[in-house]
Parts: structure tokens; C-alpha cells; sequence
């Protein structure tokens, strides 16, 4: 059975053009890309949803294709991602923000959530989460941090969590 999305559509849903992951990269060379992760995605969803998949109600159908095209962008984006963190000279990059691209890839999976949910989960990638550590200390006296450099060095050591005191530098 053919995919429920095509290259086509993906690349016009996500504005992806040739050069953003290269130079010597093609059109041809992009629509093999977009089809090689349709096909990975197109068979995720059979795996996921086999009820739902040969559905003849064209509403199952539409939901579908979507999720198939916002899974694909996902993994793509994820790409040009990688791109930017090894470090290339395309022009999507360029770019310093941090969550340039990752907004971009939980868009296109949250898009992918919202058309696949009703017919299975998708495994939803985690996170790490550091939790703040309160400490009941002394209280800091002020008249003594203002005129001590070497207390506020100190200071800011245990705030940063650094086991070794800050060392100035001699002679600069």
C-alpha cells in the first residue's frame, strides 16, 4: 500500500528547500530524503494503528496523512538540527538562537499529536528535570560581603556549585 502523504507535500508543508542542508544537496536529493523518512514514518503508523489504517473513512484517512507529514518534518528538522550542532555554513545554520530549531521540531510533532492521537500514542521524547535545592544557611551580612572581595568570590563559588574557590587572575 503507498504512503499516505508524498514528498511533495511535506516539503511544501515545510518550506524545506534544497540548500538549507547544503551545498551539493539537489532537489532530487531532497525528495529521496523526505521519501526515505515517509516511508520510516508510513510504516510506523501501520505498525501503531493497523485498525485504523486501511480505513475508508476519508476523515481516519486525512488525520493520518497528517500525522505521516508532520512525523516526517519532525525527523527532518531533527536533521538540520544535528546540521547546526556539529556546525555546517547553511543557512539555517547561522542562527544563535538554541530553540531555533527545536521549536520548529516540537511544532511539527505536537502537529503529528494532534492528528494521530485519537488512534494510538506516540512515545513522547523526555527530558531531564534539575530541581532547585534550597539550603538554610547563616544570613549574609552585608556590611561585610561590600567591603570583601574575596567574600563575595566565595559567595558566588558556593551559589555556582564550584568546589574550587574562583582564582583571580596575577598580573593582567
Amino acid at each position: 500500500m503507498p504512503a499516505l502523504t508524498t514528498a511533495n507535500y511535506v516539503i511544501e508543508m515545510g518550506a524545506l528547500e534544497p540548500f538549507l542542508f547544503g551545498e551539493e544537496f539537489s532537489a532530487a536529493d531532497l525528495v529521496k530524503l523526505v521519501n526515505r523518512w515517509i516511508g520510516v514514518n508510513d510504516l510506523h503508523i501501520q505498525n501503531k494503528a493497523p485498525a485504523y489504517y486501511n480505513s475508508t473513512d476519508d476523515l481516519v484517512i486525512a488525520n493520518l496523512a497528517m500525522g505521516e507529514c508532520f512525523l516526517t518534518l519532525a525527523d527532518v528538522i531533527g536533521q538540520l538540527a544535528a546540521r547546526k550542532v556539529y556546525g555546517t555554513h547553511a543557512p539555517i545554520d547561522s542562527e544563535d538562537s538554541t530553540a531555533y530549531l527545536t521549536g520548529l521540531e516540537e511544532f511539527y510533532r505536537n502537529r503529528a499529536l494532534e492528528f494521530l492521537s485519537d488512534y494510538f500514542v506516540l512515545d513522547e521524547p523526555t527530558t531531564a528535570v534539575a530541581l532547585p535545592v534550597f539550603i538554610v544557611s547563616a544570613d549574609v551580612d552585608d556590611s561585610v560581603t561590600q567591603s570583601n572581595p574575596d567574600d563575595v568570590r566565595q559567595y558566588l563559588d558556593e551559589a555556582r556549585g564550584y568546589s574550587i574557590p574562583e582564582v583571580p587572575a596575577v598580573g593582567l
